[in-house]
């Protein structure tokens, strides 16, 4: 019985030593912490992967603590972190880690300290590595820590993650450079610093920065703020107040929110609510005060994350512009004419897309005064420039959709006659605040889809024939140099005053919320381009005259001659809250002072909806 216990005994030992972890782990004691840009969190975020030239080399790697650094420039570095692949591992057949006051070495050689790393000991993940003597940081001077790794065959070992900082990720692979340089497109590297002594107080959390947000007026804002920890504990608990315009005396009540334990630079995000009572712009601050239940190490100053806020009446829908510019006889055009196809297949009316032709048959003078020197360009909204391939397009439309604008612009046009040689147009913008020194104003804009031709000005030259591109290819490759029998789309045929906008197309005074109607008769007698005029589209831009961006537009279809705008009471050929009036008036025979808001229905414009739900509540009486 003994000698099958102690059989049991040396099986049980015999796992337990098997499936003990390689690496040693270091748990900082006293007033030791781990330092770094580098966090737990950045190992668990999507883009944590390895880098490298993927060939058998000597890779080296790095992050620096800057010189008179006030938190660190006292203290003494007792050990290293780092992450490895397990499948990396094998291939490591020498790996020092060093720390150096000096400029960044090659091979370790002139470090002030190296250490030689037992490569048996490593273990897939975070490895700790102690040490044997302590590094005392020469606070006047840059201190460099870092590894250098040498490798049997190829491989991208140099783990790394999150998003990049200054100094966060130092890199050198002798296969293909010997000068250092600061990797800024792979995150930070998967290194932290066992430190002692550091300037680091127990309890210590920031908020970050978080940019521009907007509201309606009496519809608060929750807005997302990531908190930093700063102290030499992980933070569970953080509580804040917010304050408007830097005045103290504006503090909110304390809020406490719980949090997952945030590490030394690591993050977590807590939702923050910011009044928006009143129509205006104001800076809100929120500061942390304090950090685990105690008041937070770090100044008001130092802890607070800035934001703006702006309230306003009324909140609109910003329809992005794209204008591609091309033509032809450009062989990397293509991108452009099957981005603008993407783009209308995935946004449809949600976005205003215009393709302005350049030295080919499609090409107006309107478009000169805004046309690009290069072929091909997109400009969204007249000051965003982007490759129109449709995997920089179509992002940079998603992204431009997210503030809301100035103000929005409704657009009608109907046929002035039967032989459709002049249209009708009523383009009423409206702003979300009121001002008496304005400077807008409306540029019109016809596109036509379906235009063809025939001869060599109307093949549109290819240069993806023979270049792959994964996306581009069913269109193009090999499709010939010059590729005809096209369809072209979104193609401007007209403009009116397309740099500026019309003169006098918007006043220089007006309220919140007003509906400003401008009607203009479009002469299209002389507009060649033009095709089928059942394929027209009319455009509204409003543009801001001071700076040239386009604010915001507006598209519709061209309305036969004759026909009625829906929701049109009053005839003046656009919906407003004049419209509502009218039908209020007449439905309750009120006489001619009665005025109702034009916006019945609450969704913060004024349309034939409005129309419609105060017919509709009017017949339930």
């Amino acid at each position: 019985m003994k000698k099958t216990v102690l059989l049991l005994f040396a099986i049980v030992m015999a796992l337990v030593s098997v499936a003990q972890p390689k690496g040693n782990t270091i748990t900082p004691t006293g007033t030791e912490m781990w330092w770094g840009y580098f966090t737990e969190n950045d190992a668990n975020a999507s883009n944590f992967h390895g880098v490298g030239v993927n060939a058998q080399a000597n890779y080296e790697a790095a992050v620096r603590i800057v010189k008179n650094n006030p938190l660190l420039s006292t203290a003494t570095i007792k050990g290293v972190r780092l992450w490895l692949k397990g499948s990396t591992i094998p291939k490591i057949t020498r790996l020092r880690v060093w720390a150096t006051s000096t400029a960044l070495k090659s091979n370790a050689v002139g470090v002030d300290y190296v250490e030689e790393v037992d490569i048996a000991t490593l273990t897939e993940g975070a490895n700790d590595i102690a040490f044997t003597t302590p590094y005392e940081i020469v606070g006047t001077k840059n201190c460099n820590v870092g590894f250098t790794m040498e490798l049997s065959s190829q491989d991208t070992p140099v783990m790394c993650g999150g998003e990049w900082e200054d100094n966060s990720f130092w890199f050198r692979a002798t296969v293909n450079s010997t000068t250092w340089q600061q990797k800024k497109t792979d995150g930070k590297l998967a290194f932290q610093v066992l430190v002692d002594g550091a300037n680091i107080p127990d309890n210590a959390a920031a908020a970050a920065d978080f940019g521009t947000h907007y509201a309606q007026v009496n519809h608060d804002a929750v807005v997302p703020v990531t908190i930093i920890g700063k102290g030499k504990n992980p933070v569970s608990s953080i509580s804040y107040v917010v304050i408007t315009d830097g005045d103290a005396s504006t503090a909110t009540p304390e809020v406490t929110v719980p949090m997952n334990n945030i590490p030394y630079n690591g993050n977590g995000v807590i939702d923050v609510t910011l009044d928006a009572s009143q129509a205006m712009s104001t800076t809100r601050s929120v500061v942390i005060t304090k950090v685990n239940g105690e008041p937070n190490g770090l100044t008001a100053d130092e802890c607070a994350g800035n934001g703006q806020l702006v309230v306003l009446e009324y909140l609109f829908t910003k329809v992005p512009v794209v204008e591609e510019f091309t033509g032809t006889w450009c062989g990397w055009c293509p991108r452009g004419f099957t981005a603008m196809e993407m783009a209308h297949e995935t946004y449809g009316d949600k976005a205003v897309l215009i393709a302005a032709h350049n030295g080919d048959p499609m090409a107006i003078a309107d478009y000169n005064a805004v046309m690009a020197s290069s072929f091909p360009t997109a400009k969204i909204d007249r000051y965003i420039e982007v490759d129109p391939h449709p995997a920089e397009l179509l992002p940079a439309i998603e992204d431009d959709m997210i503030t809301p604008p100035d103000g929005k612009i409704d657009i009608t046009a109907k046929w002035n006659d039967e032989e459709m040689t002049k249209i009708d147009i009523v383009a009423s913008p409206t702003f979300a605040f009121g001002t008496n020194n304005a400077d807008y104003g409306i540029a019109l804009v016809l596109t036509n889809d379906g235009l063809k031709g025939t001869g060599s000005s109307w093949a549109q030259a290819n240069y993806y024939n023979d270049q792959h591109d994964p996306v581009l290819d069913e269109f193009w490759y090999g499709k010939g140099s010059k590729v005809s029998g096209l369809t072209f789309n979104h193609v401007a045929v007209a403009a009116w005053d397309i740099k500026y906008g019309i003169n006098g197309s918007v006043p220089t005074s007006f309220q919140a919320g007003e509906a400003l109607p401008f009607a203009y008769c479009a002469d299209i007698s002389s507009k060649t381009v033009i095709q089928d005029k059942t394929k027209l589209h009319a455009i509204a831009l409003l543009i801001d005259r001071k700076t040239g961006k386009i604010v915001n537009a507006g598209q519709t279809d061209i309305e036969a001659y004759g026909a009625a705008v829906p929701g049109d009471v009053d005839g003046d050929g656009v919906v407003t809250s004049g419209d509502i009036t009218v039908l209020y008036n007449y439905m309750l025979n009120e006489d001619d002072s009665a005025i109702v808001n034009g916006d019945v229905d609450g969704d913060g414009t004024i349309t034939s909806g409005d129309i419609t739900f105060l017919y509709n509540m009017l017949l339930s009486d």
